[in-house]
């Protein structure tokens, strides 16, 4: 399957996490119900039910958290209610099936109707980022608009649209700095976005899918988008010679977990913060 394939997947999925060996978790909702369907590249494998109950459209942020040699990968995911809260699941190996995990003493954690949800796994431990009611952008750490995470040289960094319509991103680690993308603004508006990296230069880039299904490509230097093209009947319809847009940029692997991880099973949020 060509790289345009794979994001168009992506893009039509709720959420989705790659595993290790290169096949994908992608989760959809249907009538208020999650699923899981694993894409092996090629093929779906057997459809899974992870819960009801969740928001129209809700977006999944998905993780897997690393584990020792011959032990069993732990699954996590981040999503929102109908009632527009958040929500955590995981995935017991031994048990065959999804459930709730808590989120500690940070309670109810209230979503704005439209927001999205992301969350990534870095050395200093686990970032959940989301829009409040408020539309500030919140954010729980383990130690309506899209959102996406990635991490260069190791700094987690988030990128959101503002009330702006530009595409906004703050470095985490850098005392929550605002910053604007040059030439972001689209019409029709920006509806998911997926950050991809060049593998020579590790130069970051941003996919972003409007509402209108065309894609988009915007660099870190603020140069005007690209159209590379547009979904149809779930397919990717490329724009010109668009498929070389991709070249050496990959989808990043979630980063290293922190040293002293806590077992998912008793997995409680340590911080909540607020930008």
């Amino acid at each position: 399957m060509s790289r345009y394939e794979d994001l168009t997947r992506r893009f039509l999925a709720a959420g989705d996490v790659e595993h290790s060996d290169g096949t994908v978790d992608l989760f959809y909702e249907e009538e208020n119900e999650l699923i899981l369907k694993p894409w092996t590249g090629e093929e779906f494998g057997e459809t899974e039910f992870v819960t009801d109950q969740v928001r129209e459209k809700t977006p999944v942020a998905g993780l897997i958290l690393p584990s020792g040699p011959n032990e069993p990968a732990y699954r996590l995911i981040f999503f929102i209610s109908q009632s527009h809260l958040l929500r955590c699941y995981a995935y017991h190996p031994g048990e065959e099936q999804w459930k709730e995990i808590g989120l500690g003493h940070v309670g109810d954690a209230l979503v704005h109707h439209k927001s999205n949800v992301d969350a990534i796994l870095t050395p200093e431990g686990m970032v959940v980022l989301y829009q409040a009611p408020d539309n500030t952008l919140r954010g729980i750490i383990n130690k309506g608009t899209p959102i996406a995470i990635t991490s260069s040289s190791g700094n987690p960094t988030v990128f959101y649209v503002n009330e702006d319509k530009n595409l906004h991103y703050q470095a985490i680690q850098s005392g929550g700095n605002d910053n604007v993308l040059e030439n972001s603004q689209l019409d029709p508006p920006m509806t998911r976005i997926k950050v991809v990296q060049n593998e020579e230069t590790k130069q970051v880039a941003t996919y972003v899918l409007t509402e209108d299904n065309r894609i988009y490509l915007l660099d870190q230097d603020g140069n005007a988008p690209t159209y590379v093209g547009y979904i149809e009947n779930e397919q990717f319809e490329a724009a010109r010679s668009a498929q070389a847009v991709l070249v050496n940029w990959w989808f990043p692997p979630p980063v290293p977990v922190w040293q002293d991880w806590v077992p998912v099973t008793n997995w409680v949020p340590r911080t909540w913060i607020g930008w």
